[in-house]
């Protein structure tokens, strides 16, 4: 298999993508609702914060699972079928076993004890969960994902070229999200953990994601083109949302804007690579696994001080940041505890 140049935008749209994740959970432990999700709860609220959380809470998902399918893509460059399923079980099977078994009961202990619950032991993947789905989906989709990429190729197809130069393959290959979004009709559409709902979405955004890069530069070069328009869409619908609350088909035509939008950026502008991405790129998997610990830990102090909410808020998404980098920094130097975190070389 020839090797491929690699695509740094996507790099930068996978620690992008961490970080806001990472920030929509400190977010949610200023909300009301916290305790119904297993958060630890500020005894006050940051509302306004959840509007702005709106506009991410709908796509940050799908962005991981599009990322995810993308890097199935460049990873089948390198491996066969049975390589590929080989390192892909260890990568992200042996995290999501020890991550279940250690990681989220540990959380899940300080949110008990937060809420004076009695403690018990309760294994379960939590944050993790869309790790337990992607590896559902290479498992099963392996055959077809190696048939596509045997026999859809840009450069040796005249349809196929065409195809991909054309922008309204970006939104046939979207297009199920809608049909998901109508058929499944969740209560809630940006709750996508450990749902049907959220099984359906991870996997049309993972064939896509793997679709769009097994179509070639093309596809990107639409959406950098039509970036603005895109956005202005995407910001358009989220108003609407704000103002008149969208039905889930809506909300569906909007996160594959926000997508769209996410994409096209990112190819105009992160098509480089620097220090800081490849320090990143090798942190931001483990520091996910961790981070969930760090924030219930800081948090459970954090919010009893005698500060501003705001503030407050502040300190648990900052520390949480600077914490879970250390301990990622004390993890990768103990090669016993390296593949339990998915650090691999």
């Amino acid at each position: 298999m020839t090797d491929v140049k690699r695509r740094y935008d996507i790099d930068w749209l996978r620690v992008i993508a961490i970080f806001l994740l990472m920030l929509y959970h400190s977010s949610l432990v200023f909300q009301p609702f916290a305790p119904l999700i297993g958060f630890v709860k500020s005894p006050d609220s940051l509302l306004p914060l959840w509007t702005a959380m709106s506009a991410l809470n709908i796509w940050r998902i799908p962005l991981v699972f599009t990322v995810a399918g993308m890097g199935v893509y460049f990873s089948m460059q390198r491996r066969n079928w049975k390589l590929l399923l080989r390192e892909r079980s260890f990568r992200i099977g042996l995290p999501l076993i020890f991550g279940a078994l250690v990681m989220v009961p540990l959380h899940l202990a300080i949110y008990l004890k937060d809420s004076f619950s009695p403690l018990y032991y309760i294994p379960h993947p939590g944050h993790l969960w869309f790790l337990a789905n992607i590896l559902i989906y290479i498992l099963v989709l392996w055959p077809l994902l190696f048939a596509l990429h045997k026999h859809i190729n840009p450069e040796k197809s005249v349809w196929v070229k065409r195809a991909a130069q054309n922008p309204l393959t970006l939104y046939l290959l979207c297009s199920p999200l809608l049909l998901e979004a109508w058929l499944v009709d969740p209560e809630y559409f940006s709750l996508f953990a450990g749902s049907a709902h959220g099984f359906w979405v991870g996997l049309i955004a993972f064939i896509a994601g793997f679709c769009f890069v097994l179509l070639g530069n093309a596809v990107f070069q639409n959406l950098a083109k039509l970036k603005f328009l895109h956005l202005a869409i995407a910001l358009v619908l989220y108003a609407v949302r704000m103002l008149y609350q969208s039905d889930n088909l809506i909300i569906a035509v909007e996160t594959i804007f926000w997508l769209f939008a996410a994409f096209g950026f990112a190819f105009q502008y992160l098509r480089f690579s620097n220090k800081i991405l490849s320090y990143l790129n090798k942190a931001v998997f483990p520091v996910y696994i961790i981070h969930m610990v760090v924030l219930f830990s800081t948090a459970y102090f954090v919010v009893n001080w005698e500060l501003p909410t705001s503030l407050r808020f502040i300190i648990c998404f900052v520390a949480t940041m600077i914490g879970s980098f250390l301990l990622y920094e004390a993890i990768r130097r103990i090669r016993v505890l390296r593949p339990l975190f998915g650090i691999t070389g």
